[in-house]
């Protein structure tokens, strides 16, 4: 990582009000790289105040893409901590966005039409609708890219 990218995120930090990062180069271990729902959420709790764009939003958007493809078998651990979280399962969706590799989104787009855990069938079609959008938001950029090629 440049040190422009570590100044940069650590201004971003500190500008987060609540979050307790203060210094991007430190980051505690538990932050981020959950391999696990519960981990996400304990991080999401935690954290949430630095979720506001920068690398914190870029870390978050990896874990939960990770947590979505790779770990879809334990998805319906995640059922009690959206019931009990609302606000988890909101930032849940938010991360899956046009970030994520193309191949990724469509692997969570299968996982949650047709995997879905019994009785999470709503979750799964909001999942499919921020899929949906992820990859609508990817093929319009690739439209404009490529106009702005041909010019």
């Amino acid at each position: 990582m440049s040190a422009a990218l570590l100044v940069l995120g650590s201004l971003l930090m500190t500008q987060a009000p609540g979050c307790p990062i203060h210094d991007f180069r430190k980051v505690p271990p538990d932050a981020f790289g959950a391999q696990t729902w519960n981990a996400l959420y304990r991080s999401f709790r935690k954290y949430e105040a630095c979720d506001r764009g920068g690398e914190p939003s870029y870390s978050y958007d990896e874990d939960v893409i990770r947590l979505l493809v790779h770990r879809w078998q334990d998805f319906h651990e995640a059922a009690s901590l959206f019931r009990k979280s609302p606000a988890f399962l909101r930032f849940v969706e938010k991360h899956v966005d046009a970030v994520a590799l193309e191949g990724d989104l469509h692997a969570v787009g299968a996982n949650a039409r047709e995997r879905c855990p019994e009785g999470m069938g709503k979750v799964c079609e909001r999942l499919t609708a921020r899929v949906k959008a992820a990859l609508d938001e990817q093929a319009a950029v690739r439209v404009d890219a490529a106009r702005h090629v041909q010019q």
